[in-house]
C-alpha cells in the first residue's frame, strides 16, 4: 500500500475518535498533511564514563604519579608478568588513556582527566540522524523520532497535487547550519535525541523529508478556537503534539495554504453522505460547522442498518476537510442513541465500575445534547440490541438498587 492510501484509509475516522473522546471540544476541520522536515546526519563525538578495573586504576596512577614509565618498571613494582602488564597497557592505549613516547609510557589528556575524576572515560565516534522543522529549523523533540516519515525520493508530488484528502506543505526556507551548532550547546539537548554523552557534533549531510500528520481545528463548547496535531503512528496517535501546536501559533503563515481550500457546499455534503444516510436537512452555524439532520424514518426499524445509524448519531464525518456532524432533531432518537452508545462502549470496556459508566454516560449525553441516561435506560438498550456483556454488568447494578 502506497503512502497516499495509507494516509487516507481509515485515518480520518481514527483522528475523529481521538478528538471526540473529549466531549468539551467540537471538531471543525481536519487536514491530512505531509509536513516538511530536515534530516541532518551528524558525526558524534561522545564521552562515556565507567568505573575502573582495580588493576587498570593502579597502573594508570603509577604512570601518572610515579617514575614508572616502562613495562619493566611496572612489572617490577607490581610483581606481575610482562604479559599481564602489557595486556593492561594495551587496554589503556585502546581507550586513549596512555601513549608511547619512544620507550616511555605517559598519560594522555583523557587519562589525566579520568584520574582526576575517578571515572574511566572512553571517547567514541558515531553517526546519528537528527530531525528539524522544515520552516524554522527548530529541532524536533525526541518523541517525534517514533513517527513514520517519508524519504524525499518516495514523495511523488504530482500524486498529491490534485488530491484533496492529502495536502503537501512546501518550505522554501534554506537549512541553517547555526541551528545544529546551537542545539549541540543546549543543556537540554537530550530532549531532542542527543545523548548527554555527546561532546560535539559535525554535520555530514542534509536532506528534506515529510512527516505525515493530521492538523485539526476545533472549537471549545464556549466557542474558542484551538488546534490539535496528531502524528500518524500507533504509539503517538492519541497524544496531541504541543511542539507543533505552539509552532503553528507562533508562525500562522505555515498554515495559510491549508485555508485556501474551498469549504464544501450542501450539494457536496449531500453527494458524499447521501448514499449512506437519509438526509432531511443540512445547516451550518456561525462558525461554519455543518450539521446534517437525518430523517427519523429508520428509527423504528430493526435492521442492522438502523442500529448502525443510531450508534453513529452525533458522530462526525469528514467531507473534504470539513467535519460534518450526523444529527437528529428528535430528542427521543438522541436519547436512544446516547443509551446505545454507552451500552456499546461498556460491552468491550474494562472500566466497569458504576462511576466509570456514569462518567462515560455524562460525556456522551453532553455530546448529543440530551440528559444523562440512567442505568435502567442503558440496560434496556443493551438488552434490546444484544450487548450481552454490558447487559450482565448493568443488571447487577440495577438489581442492587432495587433491593
Amino acid at each position: 500500500m502506497d503512502l497516499l492510501h495509507e494516509l487516507t484509509r481509515k485515518e480520518n475516522n481514527r483522528v475523529l475518535r481521538a478528538i471526540t473522546d473529549n466531549s468539551s471540544i467540537i471538531p471543525h476541520r481536519v487536514w491530512t498533511v505531509l509536513y516538511p522536515i530536515y534530516r541532518v546526519q551528524v558525526q558524534t563525538y561522545e564521552r562515556h564514563a565507567d568505573t575502573f578495573e582495580d588493576l587498570e586504576l593502579f597502573i594508570e596512577r603509577a604512570i601518572g604519579h610515579t617514575a614508572l614509565h616502562s613495562v619493566a618498571e611496572l612489572q617490577a613494582f607490581f610483581q606481575l608478568t610482562s604479559e599481564q602488564i602489557e595486556q593492561v597497557l594495551n587496554t589503556l592505549q585502546a581507550s586513549t588513556h596512555i601513549e608511547y613516547h619512544k620507550d616511555r609510557v605517559v598519560l594522555t589528556e583523557l587519562g589525566w582527566e579520568s584520574l582526576r575524576d575517578g571515572r574511566r572515560y572512553e571517547e567514541r565516534v558515531g553517526k546519528q540522524v537528527l530531525l528539524f522543522d522544515g520552516f524554522t529549523c527548530r529541532p524536533l523533540p525526541k518523541a517525534m523520532y517514533q513517527a513514520r516519515r517519508t524519504q524525499p525520493g518516495a514523495l511523488d508530488v504530482e500524486k498529491y497535487s490534485d488530491n484533496h484528502q492529502v495536502q503537501v506543505l512546501f518550505s522554501f526556507d534554506p537549512w541553517h547550519d547555526d541551528e545544529l551548532k546551537a542545539l549541540a550547546q543546549r543543556p537540554d539537548r537530550h530532549a531532542y535525541n542527543i545523548p548527554d554523552e555527546v561532546q560535539s557534533l559535525e554535520q555530514q549531510w542534509v536532506q528534506r523529508a515529510y512527516l505525515p500528520m493530521h492538523i485539526t481545528e476545533v472549537f471549545t463548547i464556549e466557542g474558542h478556537p484551538n488546534l490539535y496535531v496528531y502524528l500518524i503512528d500507533n504509539r503517538l496517535y492519541k497524544h496531541n503534539q504541543p511542539f507543533f501546536v505552539d509552532l503553528f501559533r507562533d508562525h500562522p503563515e505555515i498554515m495559510e495554504p491549508l485555508y485556501t481550500q474551498a469549504l464544501p457546499d450542501t450539494q457536496t455534503i449531500q453527494r458524499v453522505l447521501g448514499t449512506h444516510h437519509d438526509i432531511q436537512n443540512i445547516v451550518t452555524d456561525s462558525r461554519g460547522t455543518w450539521r446534517v439532520y437525518l430523517s427519523d424514518s429508520w428509527y423504528h426499524q430493526s435492521t442492522s442498518c438502523a442500529v448502525s445509524q443510531l450508534i453513529r448519531l452525533g458522530d462526525y464525518r469528514i467531507v473534504d476537510t470539513m467535519c460534518v456532524q450526523l444529527w437528529s432533531a428528535n430528542t427521543t432518537v438522541r436519547n436512544a442513541a446516547a443509551a446505545l452508545k454507552v451500552a456499546t462502549w461498556l460491552n468491550t470496556s474494562s472500566a466497569r465500575s458504576e462511576q466509570a459508566i456514569m462518567n462515560r454516560a455524562r460525556e456522551i449525553a453532553t455530546h448529543v445534547e440530551v440528559p444523562i441516561p440512567t442505568l435502567s435506560a442503558i440496560l434496556k438498550s443493551a438488552t434490546q440490541y444484544d450487548q450481552m456483556e454490558a447487559q450482565k454488568v448493568l443488571q447487577e447494578y440495577v438489581d442492587s438498587v432495587d433491593t
